[in-house]
């Protein structure tokens, strides 16, 4: 007797072990292809969470099986349809894009919104099958038990392989990777005080002729606004990169993405890599020696997070992170988000509030700083205009229709007019808020600060990422950028600067440095970190 139920308690625990494994599955799986860009805090309330379903739901079905076997297994069928049948409805979208193209989804909404609720009923009423034949045929449950522990034990043992193997990656590239340090400081100058300096990234917005020409958009009014403060907006200038981190590294270290990662590093370069020689920039660096303070926002996006700042601000969001995000759309609640418009926002309004919060605070944020002593260099990298579209012009929050996400050029979901009048409005909306930061941070007492406002790359409405045409081109590499330098001439600037030059002139200007310029160039290529298949783009 003592044998038997000893035989059942250990059985029992293997069975619960066995299907919390099963549960924290997609939080180790979506890790382990995403090591090099995920903070570990991320995974941990989503593994409380799917622990403590996991948990409810054994407590619950074993109430109603004959043994725990029956119960573990029903309880892995169940928790595989909650947290996992979200990937089908992104096979079924891009195989349908492949057969009909990209502007399926967008042309043939219902028929998309019929097609998931097929494939979604199908494999429900699958898994619900198997399950009622495990409770009546003792051969079914053997079987399917023993599937679901040859899945779970392979994906795991997969999952922390290729975490391990990351970590001995990132291990040899702290090794190999020698410090970045500043260029030659020549001198400071004579400045009795030195300039707050203020950096902020727009991500995507667009040159004064593109948003004319693609978008029938006259941006005149928000220009003369600059050019009344003083400003000099560059009406020719172009993006050195389609990616944000390839341009911010470029323009933080005074020289192009390809040559300030050496040589010994892979031309396939992990995010990691990047985020490193982000975070480690000459820029910050030159600042820090010339004593100022360093005040950087985070973003939300984990690839241009400068956390090395000495003030690194971010707001307090109850939203869901990056990571949560994405697991959150491989589950089942992607299939009524899709399907239904009213559960849609239901679903996804807590990954939109977050982004709404977080550049809400940087906006608001960004002129207020005084609270900081000593002269500073602020950064931040501002996700609008780009998608996702939130904003009307007048700053009311419109949440799209669509699942949470960051995709534009041929990965946008909407239409090309969704995107182009989603475009203007969230432009728009930016442009009143500029207005009202610029005149802040000017009339501030004091040494005049010196502002920055530069997009990374320009809108994709037209752009796709293989094989793009020359509106593309054009319309993605032709980029907003201003400059505000109170005081000082602007002989040094011309209308075709690029980011890559940005802070040599600036150095030259406020700091007596002299440093040259570079030619300005842009780069593509189809894989973003793939430093050996950069090619020149010509004709923005």
């Amino acid at each position: 007797m003592e044998g038997t139920c000893s035989s059942n308690s250990h059985s029992s625990k293997v069975r619960i072990l066995q299907t919390l494994g099963f549960a924290v599955m997609p939080v180790f799986s979506l890790l382990a292809v995403n090591a090099d860009r995920v903070r570990l805090s991320w995974i941990i309330r989503p593994s409380l969470i799917f622990t403590a379903l996991a948990i409810l739901m054994l407590v619950g079905i074993k109430k109603l099986s004959k043994g725990w076997k029956t119960t573990a297994v029903t309880s892995s069928l169940l928790l595989f349809v909650i947290l996992q049948f979200g990937r089908i409805p992104s096979w079924v979208t891009s195989t349908l894009t492949t057969f009909f193209g990209p502007s399926y989804i967008g042309i043939q909404e219902e028929n998309h919104r019929i097609i998931l609720t097929i494939t979604f009923l199908v494999p429900i009423c699958l898994i619900f099958g198997i399950i009622f034949m495990i409770h009546k045929r003792p051969g079914w449950l053997q079987a399917v038990d023993v599937l679901i522990n040859i899945y779970v034990l392979s994906s795991i043992v997969t999952s922390l392989i290729l975490i391990g193997q990351h970590a001995v990656t990132a291990k040899q590239f702290d090794a190999e990777r020698s410090p970045i340090s500043a260029n030659t400081i020549e001198s400071t100058g004579e400045l009795s005080e030195l300039p707050d300096v203020y950096y902020l990234i727009l991500d995507a917005y667009g040159r004064a002729d593109v948003l004319q020409d693609i978008y029938g958009y006259d941006n005149s009014e928000f220009l003369d606004f600059l050019d009344a403060q003083g400003c000099y907006v560059g009406t020719q200038s172009i993006a050195n990169y389609t990616k944000t981190i390839l341009s911010l590294i470029t323009s933080l270290n005074l020289d192009y993405v390809q040559h300030v990662i050496p040589e010994s590093e892979p031309r396939r370069v992990p995010a990691d890599v990047l985020s490193t020689y982000l975070n480690q920039n000459v820029v910050m660096q030159t600042f820090k020696d010339l004593g100022y303070e360093i005040v950087a926002f985070e973003s939300g996006f984990s690839l241009t997070d400068i956390t090395s700042a000495d003030y690194h601000l971010d707001s307090i969001i109850h939203g869901l992170n990056p990571f949560e995000s994405i697991l959150l759309s491989q589950s089942i609640v992607v299939y009524p988000a899709e399907i239904s418009i009213l559960f849609n926002r239901m679903a996804y309004g807590v990954s939109y509030r977050g982004h709404i919060a977080r550049q809400e605070y940087i906006l608001d944020t960004f002129p207020s700083l005084d609270v900081i002593p000593g002269p500073k260099f602020v950064f931040a990298h501002v996700i609008l205009p780009h998608p996702p579209f939130v904003f009307q012009a007048d700053g009311t929050v419109d949440l799209p229709d669509m699942p949470f996400s960051y995709f534009d050029a041929d990965d946008y979901r909407g239409t090309l007019e969704e995107y182009q009048s989603g475009y203007v409005e969230q432009l728009q909306y930016l442009n009143s808020r500029l207005e009202e930061i610029i005149a802040a941070i000017l009339a501030k007492p004091g040494t005049p600060p010196v502002i920055i406002l530069q997009a990374d790359h320009g809108p994709r409405s037209t752009f796709t990422w293989k094989d793009p045409s020359s509106q593309g081109i054009y319309e993605t590499f032709s980029i907003f950028n201003a400059y505000c330098l109170p005081g000082k001439d602007y002989d040094s600037l011309y209308p075709g600067i690029s980011p890559v030059n940005s802070f040599r002139v600036l150095f030259n200007l406020y700091f007596g440095m002299n440093y040259p310029l570079m030619p300005d160039e842009s780069y593509y290529a189809y894989y973003w970190n793939s430093l050996d298949q950069l090619k020149p783009v010509e004709n923005q």
